[in-house]
């Protein structure tokens, strides 16, 4: 059993904080009216959009850690918007994507390619048809097959004139798609280490394959 520095366990303190209430619709657009929305796209605000998955993180995670993440870096970039007079709304988390490297693990919802490119593009589709010209799909899934399927939803979105939607993908992920994606359909962030001295002694976890062995 975990005890945390309260005391509590560490079932006690979920248990707790599912009874405080907490919310991924928090801050987000599904939080507004329509009206509100209405009025949002007519002053030229951006949208966020936070993209994950349901899948497992380990013995020491939850298995919502990417749709959480997601919408956490949306917050964050929508914060640091506001400090340069962008205006941006959240809009509500997807985490119906592709997993296919942690498959294998209970918990994780496999969802075939096909429909998470329909749900992605209707998506896109509606917030396009509101009125929305600037969409950022921010990503936190860090399986190679969810980022082409986000990239060839992008894609598809620029074909159809809604030149305004950019894949946010961190630098390693932009990096391991390469040429597979044109400059105006992605862009990437620098992923800060946490502990700059923090070496690596071995496997990195399900994507492992992903990275170099150590020497």
């Amino acid at each position: 059993m975990v005890i945390d520095n309260s005391g509590q366990s560490e079932h006690q303190s979920r248990e707790n904080l599912m009874q405080g209430g907490y919310s991924v619709f928090a801050e987000t657009m599904a939080d507004l009216t329509y009206p509100e929305v209405e009025a949002a796209a007519d002053r030229g605000a951006c949208v966020l959009l936070p993209t994950g998955v349901i899948e497992q993180h380990g013995p020491h995670l939850p298995l919502g850690t990417d749709a959480y993440g997601a919408y956490q870096l949306s917050r964050l970039v929508k914060s640091e918007l506001e400090q340069h007079a962008v205006e941006a709304l959240i809009a509500p988390s997807v985490y119906w994507g592709i997993n296919q490297v942690s498959a294998a693990f209970p918990g994780t919802f496999r969802i075939r390619s096909e429909t998470a490119v329909a749900l992605h593009t209707d998506i896109l589709d509606s917030l396009a048809t509101d009125g929305f010209r600037h969409i950022f799909v921010i990503n936190h899934q860090g399986d190679i097959a969810h980022s082409r399927m986000l990239l060839k939803v992008v894609r598809n979105q620029h074909e159809k004139g809604n030149t305004g939607v950019v894949l946010m993908e961190p630098d390693f992920i932009a990096d391991r798609l390469g040429d597979e994606a044109p400059t105006s359909a992605l862009a990437s962030f620098a992923m800060q280490p946490l502990y700059e001295d923090l070496e690596v002694t071995g496997e990195l976890g399900v994507h492992a394959e992903d990275r170099e062995h150590p020497a």
